[in-house]
């Protein structure tokens, strides 16, 4: 009697690959995430966004290599280079952000590094102030009847003339009589040339100074009435004369001087008498 072969072994079947579609996009997202962690990680103020697209490309590219391991995916190459080059975000990302820490700190103790140096030789300046220049001149003196420009008036162009000086002038009335000896009346007129608003005539800008350097003021009497030189305010064009009264000692008068002030009261021009 034949004794029945025993059966044979069964064989298992690997499964057949598993149909499409594929899930690729794990990979493809890796690699792109390590490429832009790079770019951001060689820039120093973009290294800390650069580690952390590494980090995430890098996770994503494991989970596609087991995708590809699975069948579930086709993308192997694409998953090793997004692991790759995630890595290497992860490094570049780390590095820039420890260079800009140090930097940080290197400028934290160095505050005077970014201040502007003084000058060691500053240049002089060249601005040039015309008022300024014209107190700085020295005030002329001319003869009676000389026309003359008073410094102090800035821009302004006037022109100041003391046409004539009479002495021992008559009172204008009976009852004013001279304290010092006698009275001095100046004719003086005034031209504003050229103003930029208007210039105040005054008869108190007007002094008789001895040659010791005492001064007379004008008087409020002037001879004849109508001929006063009364407080009068120029535009450019216009003019003003009119007679001044000086009551002055006459041991005195040789030598004095009568002086036009300018609006601060320094002196600004002088005429000799004679």
């Amino acid at each position: 009697m034949t004794t029945p072969a025993p059966p044979a072994p069964m064989v298992e079947e690997e499964p057949a690959p598993r149909p499409g579609p594929w899930r690729n996009g794990l990979g493809t997202a890796s690699l792109v995430l390590g490429l832009v962690g790079i770019a951001c990680g060689l820039t120093l103020l973009l290294g800390a966004l650069g580690a952390v697209c590494g980090v995430v490309g890098l996770v994503l590219g494991i989970l596609a290599r087991k995708r590809v391991s699975r069948r579930r995916a086709t993308n192997g190459g694409t998953a090793a280079a997004g692991i790759a080059t995630s890595a290497l975000a992860v490094v570049a990302g780390s590095l820039a952000v420890v260079l800009l820490v140090k930097t940080g700190d290197h400028l934290a103790a160095r505050p005077d590094r970014f201040e502007r140096a003084p000058d060691s030789d500053p240049l002089p300046s060249v601005t040039l102030d015309l008022e300024e220049l014209d107190r700085k001149r020295e005030p002329a003196t001319a003869p009676v009847g000389t026309p003359l420009e008073p410094v102090g008036f800035g821009t302004d162009e006037i022109t100041v003339t003391v046409t004539g000086v009479r002495r021992d002038v008559p009172a204008e009335n009976g009852y004013v009589q001279p304290k010092r000896g006698e009275f001095l009346a100046a004719d003086v007129e005034v031209k504003a040339i050229r103003v930029a608003e208007t210039v105040d005539v005054h008869p108190l800008k007007f002094k008789v100074v001895y040659a010791d350097g005492e001064v007379a003021q004008a008087t409020f009497y002037s001879g004849q009435a109508g001929k006063r030189l009364t407080v009068t305010r120029l535009n450019t064009g216009q003019h003003v004369s009119g007679t001044l009264v000086f009551d002055v000692d006459p041991a005195r008068v040789a030598g004095a001087k009568i002086q036009f002030a300018d609006p601060t009261g320094q002196p600004a021009a002088y005429w000799t008498i004679g």
